[in-house]
């Protein structure tokens, strides 16, 4: 598998993780492309920053919840039944690799191929299924609800 094309930037969604993104990094220090973003990102900013990427790799659900919000694939390293419900509400589950068990380096990577070669029909997939859930919010089915009350 080759990573060719892609320059890739490794950052922390949650300060408790900049100790092992730095770590990260110094693994891959003798490559360019690979590059540490050092620095505490708002809500905001990584909202911008998710139009940018063509995919993630990430075990911090809300980073995931904010990628798919942008139609962002993303290979989830996940240890909770709430990233099963996310990744299935999304039909995504083909790309979630469960750290509770021993991670399989060749499925992993097998994973983040697939996802890589098919980030464009993944993002397609993500924007319907997205736009499917919002097309029913909360309030609707409150209202709906205390209509029928």
């Amino acid at each position: 598998m080759s990573a060719d094309g892609y320059n890739v930037y490794i950052a922390y969604y949650d300060l408790g993780d900049r100790d092992i993104c730095a770590k990260l990094k110094q693994r891959f220090a003798a490559y360019d492309k690979v590059c540490f973003i050092d620095q505490d990102i708002s809500c905001i900013e990584w909202d911008s920053l998710f139009d940018k990427f063509d995919f993630l790799i990430s075990s911090r659900f809300h980073s995931i919840v904010h990628a798919y919000k942008h139609y962002v694939p993303c290979l989830v390293v996940g240890w909770a039944e709430k990233y099963l419900e996310l990744t299935r509400s999304l039909q995504q589950m083909q790309f979630v690799v469960d750290c509770r068990t021993q991670i399989d380096q060749n499925d992993f990577f097998a994973k983040l191929q697939k996802l890589i070669s098919s980030r464009d029909e993944q993002s397609l997939i993500i924007k319907q299924s997205v736009n499917k859930i919002q097309k029913n919010s909360c309030f609707d089915k409150m209202w709906k609800c205390l209509r029928d009350e």
